[in-house]
């Protein structure tokens, strides 16, 4: 089967390879469909910012399947002409589109050209679901997860009795309010346990005044995110903090933060959204971040455990070979016989 996904934004090539930033674009995109090519199928991607100059390409003409990844501008015009050219449309979706303004008009028209929706969480799959019974589709919505990156690192929680407990939090800046609402707690168990916090995200002033280099009592410490950013301080950390709160723009986020914690070979501490519930025998999930970390503390010599029985886990059903897996089962509802050749748009 040919298939050509359609990213947006930046694209670099780096070490041979396709790059994003958006880990959506690498997770959901480019590592699932090297792995989709290993299995035999032609692979093609193209950005969603150009598509209206490239229907003519061979790649689009040849395309048995068109996955839309991210997008943020409309490209269901260009779409619309792929579409009828014969493909087949699947529209993945790993965002909440219907509450963010930015982003609801471009989809009801990306979701009405879909024949097949891909979603990145379970509450995801309830809510797209209840816009096409909404609108009087059926449209098959099927739920496929982020994969991890890399090789699995090995497992690891020895705190230096002589140092703060090394915290680490990583993610979107959209996501700080929960680790905002965490601080005073985290400040005040620091009086009795020191800590000492590290932020991995996209920098800018304002994150720089509102996370300043001492805050409730913590030493904070702001980093840049990169790939080699986060292999640094997923190095340096004890404990991954995943704070968040039952709340309709939380409650849909994918597993990716609490799998990619345990497959560096740390034990992630984690508000208990749906899409973590598969690592509740893995990670510690706990609604307040200071509760986590005193279970982690109470017994340290079962968090290697949980950490191997998570990765064990994530090899299964999270890495980019496994979640090829998933794509190929649902891919197989447009199973058709196509050359296997691989372009590059």
């Amino acid at each position: 089967m040919n298939l050509l996904w359609i990213l947006s934004g930046l694209l670099e090539h780096r070490k041979g390879g396709l790059f994003s930033p958006l880990g959506s674009h690498r997770l959901r995109a480019i590592a699932p469909a090297g792995a989709l090519g290993r299995l035999g199928h032609g692979i093609a991607m193209t950005q969603g910012e150009s598509l209206a100059d490239k229907l003519d390409a061979s790649a689009l003409r040849t395309a048995d399947v068109v996955i839309v990844a991210k997008q943020f501008t409309d490209i269901a015009p260009a779409l619309r002409r792929v579409k009828e050219g014969g493909a087949r449309i699947v529209v993945d979706v790993c965002d909440d589109v219907f509450s963010l303004d930015h982003l609801r008009a471009i989809y009801a028209e990306l979701l009405d050209l879909a024949d097949l929706c891909t979603v990145a969480s379970p509450v995801l799959a309830e809510r797209v679901s209840a816009h096409y019974a909404a609108i009087g589709r059926n449209t098959p919505v099927a739920l496929v997860p982020d994969c991890v990156e890399g090789e699995a690192l090995p497992p690891r929680f020895r705190p230096a009795p002589d140092q703060p407990l090394r915290l680490l939090w990583f993610g979107q800046p959209a996501n700080l309010d929960a680790l905002d609402a965490e601080l005073p707690d985290l400040g005040d168990w620091a009086s009795d346990v020191p800590l000492a916090l590290s932020i991995v995200t996209s920098l800018t002033p304002q994150i720089a005044e509102r996370f300043p280099s001492g805050r409730c009592g913590l030493p904070i410490r702001r980093l840049p995110w990169s790939p080699e950013v986060m292999g640094m301080a997923l190095d340096w950390c004890d404990l991954v903090i995943v704070p968040s709160a039952a709340t309709g723009d939380k409650l849909v986020k994918s597993s990716n933060r609490v799998a990619s914690a345990l497959w560096a070979g740390r034990l992630p501490v984690a508000f208990p959204l749906p899409s973590y519930q598969p690592f509740a025998d893995s990670a510690l999930l706990a609604e307040r971040m200071v509760a986590g970390i005193a279970q982690a503390l109470a017994r340290p010599e079962d968090v290697e455990a949980r950490i191997v029985q998570g990765q064990d886990l994530i090899r299964r059903h999270f890495t980019s070979d496994a979640v090829a897996q998933r794509w190929n089962a649902v891919l197989g509802a447009f199973s058709v016989s196509a050359p296997h050749d691989q372009v590059r748009l």
